[in-house]
């Protein structure tokens, strides 16, 4: 069997692209059929321009076939891409780009302004010396070491006495504030806030002080806590940053719901793939947020959330991916449901990276993605069973088909490798059999 009578026989393949990268490396751009999980394509580009992709788009097309539907980013380069070489093939995009798209315009300038203020105050630097300085206190006194142990204790059984010191309670406050990140859910901005959960934290602790006893607020440690916490939520121009900034958390936080994806209390991070709801249900939660009465009147008194709706209405077409019908190569009636999200691409990079960090052990894989050949993602299918009876061809292991692979393409392909420092982005199917053979063992 080979690759193209495996997607007739599952009734067609949905085409999957995305694009990677590391700093000022070529851009690695893969295509991947979401239905069998086979890679069936790559390229190195110098950008995601459209009349690069295009000629990458017009190859696959020639070697499998038109997809019964693309899923891929918001991309000037690959929509145009996507609508030149398959004009009547349905296009949807992931989700999850469009809903990270949308809240980076909508709430970008006032987080920013808050992030920026943060930063000018040296509010975490200085939480973290008074942090040491409480932490060399307690140390050294053991009344307080007492009073830490026993704030500790109540505080796992659920109730915490009155009974505990100034320095130990201002010690956990400070503590708790630093640790704003165990808020997140690992979806990165605009989902998750960090500097805004961690001016919401300052703002609590404030008014926890504010309770107090009044001689408890003259305390020395209580006072320089709170002489920190007044620098910077006593700015007026950032209260009224904030203010506006929560009024369209809470906005994009209610598209997040309707679309449900990227959930408010999500914990799936970066490998969520949505909510298992009809489209039909997805599509009309999404229409009553956008018709909702408190949208249409944030939308008149701010012009970001007008852009906001605009983007909404440009791409609506292609946001709700409604059951396929298809009929396979036996004529069996097959539906089939595109995924919402480009994650499963997404994972792919993130897969093949983490390998390279691993076996490197450098974070940064510039150096490695300059030289690598375009072709690397085709390893993750050697995980698929079903691809690999089309690569073993009826041979019983790799080492018997590599065995069969001539000696002189092999010594062919290296010497073009080994005769460039780097592989240039034009050089798109480096392999180690010959090109033409290799399309007509897979199809």
């Amino acid at each position: 069997m080979h690759a193209c009578q495996l997607m007739a026989l599952n009734g067609g393949y949905i085409l999957h692209l995305d694009a990677t990268c590391e700093t000022d490396s070529p851009q690695l751009m893969s295509a991947l059929d979401s239905i069998s999980n086979i890679v069936i394509d790559n390229m190195k580009l110098a950008s995601e321009n459209s009349d690069q992709i295009i000629p990458f788009l017009k190859q696959i097309k020639k070697d499998y076939g038109s997809p019964i539907a693309t899923v891929h980013d918001m991309g000037r380069g690959i929509l145009k891409a996507v609508k030149t070489v398959f004009p009547s093939v349905n296009d949807y995009i992931c989700h999850y780009h469009f809903l990270r798209d949308i809240g980076k315009d909508l709430l970008s300038s006032e987080y920013t302004h808050l992030m920026k203020a943060l930063r000018k105050n040296s509010v975490r630097p200085k939480l973290r010396k008074r942090l040491k300085i409480l932490t060399e206190e307690i140390d050294k006194d053991t009344n307080l070491k007492k009073s830490l142990d026993l704030y500790i204790q109540q505080k796992m059984e659920g109730s915490v006495s009155n009974d505990i010191s100034t320095s130990v309670s201002v010690y956990f406050w400070i503590h708790w504030i630093l640790n704003s990140k165990k808020e997140l859910s690992g979806y990165g901005f605009p989902f998750d806030r960090y500097h805004y959960v961690f001016y919401q934290r300052l703002m609590s602790v404030k008014e926890a002080i504010e309770t107090l006893p009044v001689k408890l607020q003259k305390d020395s440690n209580v006072l320089q806590l709170n002489t920190i916490l007044v620098s910077i939520l006593n700015d007026q121009d950032l209260k009224e940053q904030v203010t506006i900034l929560t009024e369209k958390i809470k906005i994009f936080d209610q598209l997040r719901e309707a679309m449900q994806i990227a959930l408010p209390n999500g914990k799936n991070g970066l490998n969520d793939d949505g909510k298992n709801v009809d489209v039909k249900t997805i599509k009309e939660k999404v229409t009553a947020f956008r018709n909702s009465k408190e949208v249409e009147e944030a939308a008149n008194k701010n012009n970001d959330y007008k852009k906001m709706l605009k983007q909404i209405d440009k791409y609506w077409e292609k946001l709700f991916a409604d059951p396929l019908t298809v009929f396979n190569s036996k004529g069996k009636k097959i539906i089939i449901q595109p995924q919402r999200t480009n994650n499963i691409l997404e994972r792919l990079f993130r897969s093949i990276k983490r390998g390279f960090r691993k076996k490197s052990g450098n974070k940064s894989l510039n150096r490695t993605f300059k030289s690598l050949i375009s072709n690397t993602p085709l390893i993750e299918n050697l995980k698929i069973s079903e691809y690999m009876k089309i690569l073993l061809g009826g041979h019983n292991s790799l080492e018997d088909r590599f065995a069969d692979i001539n000696v002189k393409d092999v010594r062919k392909e290296l010497k073009k490798i080994n005769n460039v420092e780097e592989i240039s982005s034009n050089i798109s199917k480096p392999s180690i059999e010959d090109s033409k053979s290799h399309k007509k063992k897979l199809g």
